[in-house]
């Protein structure tokens, strides 16, 4: 992590030395010349006229050399201009003996060392001048910021309370707490640090962004507004401030203006990942999808290893039926982010929809054992693959040891054991009475489409297709097996 360095006016001191001007003898000039005098002065008059043709140039004087604490701070200056961390860090191996011991001198080569990475050197030194001046500020967050860049927290933590001890609204240690608390999720916490930074510090934008920030995870819309315009007055092209107005606006619903919001970010900084994937929504919310999709590719190219562009790219895809660019994008959310079963359960519906039974087996069976509530729900579409292809003891052979693990007073158990044993049509009919009982709606849509998927898989297809279209019918459900529901009323009859 690179240190912004302080670069005081007062501190480098160099003296220049100026150089002392010789002074030559007068003659005098009431001295009345004699004979001898005025032949000798006609001598060298006729001299000098000779002279004058032979005349050479006089030879450029040298300029005075600086001393060598001036050349010192003239060579670092120039490094540190190019940012040259590197460079400036290799004068301070011959740096003079005349200001070698200078406190800002011996801070200044700490913080090079910090933004060159070499922690443990910084360290040294830090502690080195924390000895010499164990009250001043500088050099305890300089050695805090050492600790916690090394993951010594304990350390971290010691300093930190030194530092409040000595300054309460410190603000480089009260913006650390907020974000340590922002981090535990403790919002409010956070927000008070927060706001004691600004109390010695009212126009920091990381302390006004930071209550801004936990005002919004708080919910008090109004009031973390007020903060990120606070920031936006002093600086107008603070592209966070800009990126959560933006998603203030969105939130009530005022999508133009967030695109304004967000394109204006955009404009200061088109490197971020989140404000592509947020001017993409904003535009799918308006239904330029066109346009959402050309974000949403533009964010997934800036940060190619991160799932959540090809997330957004799959769902945009299988909104339109373009199903083969769909499962493209969700095999590249499985590639990337190999714990998100979401992904999987995605390209196991449409490896169904094609009527790929190996590959929606696989899929499935990843969603099973990578999580989620509805474990049971992808175990039989395991099964439902096996039952596909014929293989109705495989199907079993699967959900045998799914079935002992379930408590056994459900409906997701009768259901489950259904599927395993051989047909009975009084398990049907007490099946059927039990899931028309069943209070939760997506319980129910869920028992629904297992119980016509089953009669599908058997050849009652008139049976499967009304119960599809019980759970057609349902408003808005959010289960993943409603739209198979929708697929599986065209069935012919």
């Amino acid at each position: 992590m690179k240190l912004v360095l302080k670069v005081l006016a007062a501190g480098i001191t160099v003296a220049i030395l100026l150089a002392g001007c010789a002074s030559t003898p007068k003659t005098d000039e009431n001295k009345a010349p004699t004979e001898e005098t005025a032949v000798t002065e006609t001598v060298k008059e006729d001299k000098k006229s000779e002279k004058k043709a032979e005349k050479k140039p006089e030879p450029k004087k040298e300029e005075p050399k600086d001393p060598p604490d001036v050349a010192f701070a003239k060579k670092l200056r120039e490094k540190l201009s190019a940012n040259d961390i590197q460079g400036a860090l290799a004068l301070f191996e011959s740096i003079p003996e005349s200001i070698a011991g200078e406190k800002d001198m011996i801070f200044l080569h700490a913080s090079l060392l910090i933004s060159a990475g070499d922690l443990e050197k910084a360290g040294e030194i830090g502690k080195q001048l924390e000895e010499a001046y164990p009250d001043d500020l500088e050099i305890l967050e300089m050695n805090a910021l050492i600790a916690k860049s090394s993951g010594n927290n304990s350390t971290y933590k010691s300093y930190s309370n030194k530092i409040l001890a000595l300054d309460p609204e410190n603000p480089a240690m009260n913006i650390q707490k907020g974000q340590e608390y922002a981090l535990a999720k403790k919002w409010k916490q956070a927000r008070n640090s927060y706001k004691k930074a600004l109390s010695s510090e009212p126009d920091n934008e990381d302390a006004l962004f930071g209550c801004g920030l936990m005002s919004y995870y708080l919910m008090e819309d109004s009031t973390a507004d007020e903060y990120f315009q606070a920031i936006l007055d002093k600086n107008p092209d603070n592209s966070m401030a800009l990126a959560y107005k933006g998603k203030l606006a969105a939130e009530s619903e005022n999508f133009k203006s967030a695109i304004k919001y967000i394109e204006k970010a955009i404009e200061n900084d088109a490197s971020n990942y989140d404000f592509h994937m947020d001017y993409g929504t904003y535009l799918h919310q308006l239904n330029y999808d066109d346009e959402a999709i050309e974000q949403w590719q533009i964010a997934r190219d800036l940060d190619p290893d991160y799932f959540l562009a090809y997330a957004y790219l799959a769902g945009i895809s299988d909104e339109k039926n373009n199903y083969d660019m769909a499962l493209e994008n969700y095999r590249k959310v499985i590639e990337t982010n190999p714990d998100y079963y979401y992904a999987y359960e995605s390209a196991g519906i449409l490896e169904w929809h094609a009527e790929n039974w190996a590959e929606a087996r696989k899929d499935f069976h990843k969603a099973f054992v990578t999580g989620g509530s509805t474990n049971w729900s992808y175990a039989l579409m395991v099964a439902a693959t096996y039952m596909k292809e014929g293989n109705t003891f495989k199907a079993k052979e699967y959900l045998n040891p799914v079935l002992k693990k379930m408590p056994k007073d459900t409906n997701e158990y009768l259901m489950v054991k259904f599927y395993v044993d051989n047909y009975s049509k009084n398990a049907m009919n007490t099946l059927v009475m039990k899931i028309q009982k069943e209070e939760s709606t997506t319980k129910r849509g869920k028992l629904y489409f297992y119980f016509g998927l089953y009669n599908e898989l058997y050849g009652s297809t008139a049976v499967a297709v009304d119960y599809y279209g019980r759970v057609a019918s349902m408003q808005a459900p959010m289960f993943f097996e409603y739209r198979m529901a929708e697929w599986g009323m065209g069935l012919e009859l």
